[in-house]
């Protein structure tokens, strides 16, 4: 079944109404807690300023654990390892835990729900199976780099998939480098300004 250009439109005029309300909405929280968030932030990154290795390990396991059960605190997280400890190793120890969460997210999701995915909608998933058979890495990668999809989703939907866990591996861990590197960096650069 086809859509029609007018319900694509309708679906792009929705889309795009969401992103300007959640704009508008974390405007408007930011202004009216501004204070109260920038004093909370900096009692705990006072209490964090001496913070041993064991808690980056804990934050990557936290990172790890939210992953697989779908909890949207990534970033908070890659800022406070960022903060304890900047750098490559930072950024390695974080791709490598959220890619692991993400990867027995996939499994555990592949292992529960691919079979009746494909017996309740077998035509949609063989066209989609199709095109990943021929450009999985790349639709992988764009589907994680694009924050229009949240992560969780982008695992779960393509579990439901013949996308092969190794492509799923490398194509995640790629696309965290950016936004992990950028959070880092942010991170640090304002720790520095303190």
């Amino acid at each position: 079944m086809q859509a029609s250009p007018r319900h694509i439109n309708i679906w792009r005029y929705r889309v795009l109404l969401g992103f300007v309300l959640v704009l508008l909405l974390a405007a408007a929280a930011s202004a009216l807690f501004q204070d109260s968030i920038s004093e909370w932030l900096q009692q705990q990154l006072l209490w964090l300023d001496n913070a041993p290795w064991v808690i980056q390990a804990a934050l990557a396991a936290g990172l790890l654990l939210t992953r697989v059960l779908f909890i949207p605190v990534t970033l908070p997280l890659v800022s406070l390892m960022g903060y304890l400890a900047p750098g490559g190793l930072t950024l390695c120890i974080s791709v490598a835990a959220a890619t692991l969460g993400d990867a027995i997210a996939f499994w555990l999701a592949q292992k529960g729900f691919r079979a009746s995915a494909e017996s309740v909608h077998p035509h949609i998933l063989a066209r989609i199976n199709a095109g990943l058979a021929a450009h999985g890495f790349f639709y992988v990668l764009i589907l994680k780099l694009l924050p229009i999809f949240p992560s969780p989703l982008v695992n779960l939907g393509l579990a439901l998939t013949q996308v092969r866990f190794r492509i799923f591996l490398l194509a995640s861990a790629l696309a965290k480098l950016p936004l992990f590197s950028a959070v880092i960096l942010a991170t640090h650069w304002a720790a520095t300004l303190r």
